[in-house]
């Protein structure tokens, strides 16, 4: 009789076990998952170290220029560069005396983002980013406003990111992007395709987070800032 309940009892103690075994852990999303076979009970935890991925992801940052940056808010590698020195005659020196300019403000690299999860280690979205120089020439006598010499770089791209270490509140991801740029400058402008890559970027935080990266291109060479996943 006894060993007649053992023998009843033991297949299902087997398939508890198998149940438990069969449990895979899939290192890219973080979950523990089971082959719809054994049909756990929907009760049943199904991940570990991660939480339920988040699909949006917003941020805003601000980056050191980079050499393309420079370029382009100077207007460098639109027009060319002169590299003879200036000829200094006597308009030249009667305008200085006439007017002086003001301290030059400076607005580099400023960006926001938004991407959208493809896949656990694949991102997509798009990026703005938003860059100025503000500069004034006076009459030196009057202090009356001559000119503003303010210049604009504004730039759209396509943004792809690689996340290559996944944990549970600490990433770190490559990335590209490729849009367009424009620079403005009083009457003037001009349009001229653009890039921005990511070598290393890594993140800490959950739906909250602080980031730091390292590239090169329209966003910087070393950037900094905030983000939100939802």
């Amino acid at each position: 009789m006894v060993l007649a309940v053992l023998l009843a009892v033991s297949p299902l103690y087997a398939q508890q076990v198998v149940v438990t075994d069969q449990l895979i852990y899939d290192r890219t999303t973080g979950f523990m998952t089971a082959p719809d076979e054994y049909n756990i009970d929907d009760t049943e935890p199904r991940k570990n170290i991660q939480e339920v991925r988040w699909s949006n992801n917003l941020r805003v940052g601000y980056g050191v220029p980079s050499l393309i940056s420079i370029m382009f808010s100077s207007g460098s590698i639109i027009g060319g560069c002169d590299c003879a020195m200036p000829q200094r005659d006597f308009g030249n020196t009667l305008h200085d005396v006439r007017y002086y300019n003001t301290p030059t403000l400076t607005l580099q690299s400023l960006y926001i983002e938004y991407m959208r999860t493809i896949n656990p280690w694949f991102s997509m979205g798009v990026k703005g980013t938003f860059a100025a120089r503000w500069s004034s020439l006076y009459n030196a006598h009057t202090n009356e406003l001559f000119i503003r010499n303010n210049s604009y770089a504004i730039s759209a791209l396509l943004s792809l990111r690689f996340e290559w270490l996944r944990r549970h509140s600490v990433q770190m991801y490559s990335g590209v992007g490729a849009g367009l740029a424009a620079r403005i400058e009083r009457a003037n402008g001009a349009l001229i395709p653009m890039f921005d890559l990511t070598l290393v970027g890594l993140s800490v935080g959950r739906s909250f987070y602080g980031f730091v990266e390292i590239g090169e291109g329209i966003s910087g060479s070393l950037r900094g800032g905030f983000g939100v996943r939802f």
